[in-house]
């Protein structure tokens, strides 16, 4: 993440990921830049579609953390599920200590929107290490 990457703005970028219909360019152009924030000459090349892909969500979960995506009713809502992975007895277990769960319109977007509220949790943790 760039280091003018804020919480606040990772926050931000979840609800707008939550509140949308369908995949957004401009929505994988604005989660690039607080991620990537990687320019050439201004220009950004986002070749990732977080919003249409998976896959592509699944790049932006942090590192050490799990992810589930259900679709939990008829609406055809999406549920992004993260927990902070802790190893058990040589087994990988979720824990309960960091869960950040959202729907959305599709399980791309949601699980984009979860590992934004991930990402954004693991700022906050880093700003205040103590609490």
């Amino acid at each position: 993440m760039t280091e003018a990457t804020t919480a606040s703005a990772l926050v931000e970028l979840a609800a707008r990921c939550e509140a949308a219909e369908g995949p957004d360019r401009k929505l994988d152009l604005a989660v690039a830049l607080a991620i990537r924030g990687q320019a050439i000459n201004g220009v950004i090349n986002v070749s990732a579609r977080y919003t249409a892909s998976i896959d592509a969500a699944m790049s932006l979960v942090p590192e050490g953390w799990g992810w589930l995506v259900s679709q939990p009713n008829a609406k055809a809502l999406a549920s992004g599920l993260l927990k902070k992975r802790t190893p058990v007895l040589g087994e990988v277990q979720y824990g309960y200590d960091r869960r950040h769960s959202v729907a959305a319109a599709t399980p791309a977007l949601a699980l984009t929107a979860a590992a934004l509220r991930a990402r954004a949790a693991t700022l906050q943790s880093q700003d205040h290490p103590n609490g």
